[in-house]
């Protein structure tokens, strides 16, 4: 560094610490063209498919993670005996609602940053989310047959919630 400042001042016409870095309009014009500047281009292209990729395995993994937790709603409505407007069903729907607004973001992110229209992104994360209304349904179902069945319900939800989480 010293000698850059030293040679600043001897010499006006160095502007760089490396030779990598354009002096001239004519050097720039070689730096466009010259192959580290097509590799660097290629390289943000991959980067932008590799979070892609990302996002697709994030919507993916998010969907599957979205089965059980409709599960617990559907068999919590059923532990209420059906109650929709209260109750635990109403609080753990709220409770995972709110839970699932940072997912959505954790799937949308991704897809954005890799070239994705951000409303085809919020589609796909919002199509991940579709899982928890199937989970639901048959939580609720099974849970409505009998206490057993809510239990191998719920049972069943946790041991998958630790599943994904831990797979």
């Amino acid at each position: 560094v010293l000698n850059l400042i030293i040679d600043r001042r001897t010499n006006p016409e160095v502007q760089h610490i490396d030779s990598l870095h354009p002096k001239t309009a004519d050097n720039l014009n070689e730096l466009i063209h010259s192959d580290h500047y097509e590799m660097h281009k290629t390289n943000s292209n991959d980067k932008k498919h590799e979070l892609f990729i990302a996002g697709v395995v994030m919507a993916s993994a998010i969907a599957l993670h979205n089965l059980p937790e409709g599960m617990i709603i559907g068999a919590s409505y059923a532990a209420d005996s059906g109650d929709i407007t209260g109750g635990a069903g109403f609080v753990i729907a709220l409770v995972i609602g709110l839970h699932n607004i940072p997912e959505g973001m954790s799937v949308s992110a991704p897809l954005v940053s890799g070239s994705v229209k951000p409303w085809k992104a919020v589609m796909i994360a919002a199509l991940s989310g579709v899982p928890t209304i199937i989970g639901a349904v048959i939580g609720y179902s099974l849970g409505m047959v009998s206490p057993i069945w809510l239990s191998l319900s719920l049972s069943f939800a946790g041991g998958a919630m630790l599943y994904v989480v831990f797979g």
